[in-house]
């Protein structure tokens, strides 16, 4: 809790951005474990254990790595006015130094929402997900097609004003399978970029998404609101 405090101050002083940036690589002149990279690197060195068995040399760093960030994506599951108003209802009520099981039954009554999964995965596993995404745009077949003999190939495409669709492979590639709703941007050509959420639960998915306009880019979690790795975290570690 101390450190979810630390990032809701940078927050509240500096911005959502500058919040983002501290859990995702720490400061400067600042323990660098207290970060997802430095998370990622207590993975690749074996050294990471799941927060529910977390005990002795292990408390400080993966509190203030791991930790910060189950607290900040418990926000982002429940919202914020759910959020700070059940951590408000704990001071000073009756749950006095509550188990993690008995803290997960209290927000999940006190959000309306069934947390169990969402405890579990993040509380009872060492790891995070490893995700890997491909994607590629989908145009409505016409009439007409052009023949490109120097490349050799057909190129084929619609004259008629549709909707076109992207298509979006998602690959869990750790060992246990995580239950995610990961946010995708959409980035267009001469089209402003749109936001969708995704259901993640199996180990390979597509999606396949209407969309008004040519696919210039497709990003997965854009404000990386999810635990997983990313090539800035270092290596990708091993865990299968």
């Amino acid at each position: 809790m101390a450190q979810i405090g630390t990032i809701l101050g940078t927050e509240l002083i500096f911005g959502k951005q500058a919040m983002r940036d501290m859990m995702e690589v720490s400061e400067i002149d600042y323990t660098p474990y207290q970060s997802a990279r430095g998370f990622f690197a207590m993975l690749r060195s074996g050294e990471a254990v799941p927060l529910s068995e977390v005990s002795g040399w292990h408390i400080h760093r993966l509190m203030d790595s791991k930790g910060m960030w189950f607290w900040q994506m418990l926000r982002e599951e429940v919202g914020d006015d759910k959020f700070f108003g059940v951590l408000r209802s704990l001071t000073g009520g009756e749950l006095v130094d509550p188990t993690l099981i008995e803290l997960q039954d209290y927000f999940s009554q006190e959000t309306d929402q069934d947390l169990s999964v969402f405890f579990d995965q993040w509380l009872n596993r060492a790891g995070a997900p490893l995700i890997n995404m491909e994607w590629h745009g989908v145009n409505p077949v016409g009439k007409n097609k052009w023949r490109n003999d120097a490349m050799h190939e057909t190129l084929i495409f619609s004259t008629e004003e549709g909707q076109k669709q992207v298509s979006i492979a998602l690959t869990q590639e750790q060992k246990e399978l995580y239950k995610l709703s990961p946010e995708v941007r959409l980035e267009f050509y001469r089209a402003p970029a749109i936001v969708r959420t995704l259901d993640l639960s199996e180990r390979q998915q597509t999606f396949v998404l209407d969309v008004e306009g040519m696919i210039k880019n497709v990003v997965l979690d854009p404000e990386h609101k999810i635990l997983m790795w990313r090539p800035a975290y270092g290596p990708k570690p091993d865990l299968n």
